[in-house]
C-alpha cells in the first residue's frame, strides 16, 4: 500500500475531492443501459483505481474531470465508477481513471510544456 498515490479532482458534480490512486494497471468493462436498446459497452483495458478519501473520489456526472498529482501534473481522467448495479452508486465506490497519456495518444495530441517527469509518467 506504499505506493498509493494521493491525487486531487474537481468534478462537475462532486466538486474538489481527494483520493488515492492505486497504480496497479486494472481493466474494466462497463455497460451503459440504452433505452430501447442494447446497452453500450465500454471496454477500458488499461486504468487505475482510485478510493476517496473522506468522502467519494467521483460520483456519476463526473465522467471526462482530470486528476491531478500533489505535483499538480495531469495524470489520468475519470471515466467510470466501479459499482454494483444491484444498488446503484455508493459513497464507497472507486473511480476508474485512464491515465492521461492514452487520453492525448488516442486523440493524436502532443501536448509541449516544461519538461519534468510526473508521478505516474
Amino acid at each position: 500500500m506504499d505506493d498509493l498515490v494521493t491525487v486531487f479532482k474537481r468534478g462537475g458534480t462532486s466538486g474538489l475531492t481527494q483520493g488515492l490512486l492505486d497504480p496497479t494497471p486494472e481493466s474494466l468493462k462497463v455497460e451503459l443501459p440504452q433505452a430501447g436498446g442494447q446497452p453500450i459497452v465500454r471496454d477500458y483495458l488499461r486504468g487505475w483505481f482510485v478510493e476517496g478519501h473522506g468522502g467519494p473520489f467521483a460520483r456519476p456526472g463526473d465522467s471526462g474531470s482530470i486528476v491531478v498529482d500533489e505535483d499538480e501534473c495531469v495524470v489520468a481522467m475519470v471515466v467510470a465508477l466501479r459499482t454494483d448495479p444491484r444498488r446503484g452508486p455508493q459513497p464507497s465506490d472507486p473511480a476508474f481513471v485512464i491515465p492521461i497519456l492514452d487520453v492525448l495518444d488516442g486523440l493524436s495530441v502532443l501536448l509541449t510544456g516544461p519538461d519534468r517527469r510526473c508521478t505516474l509518467s
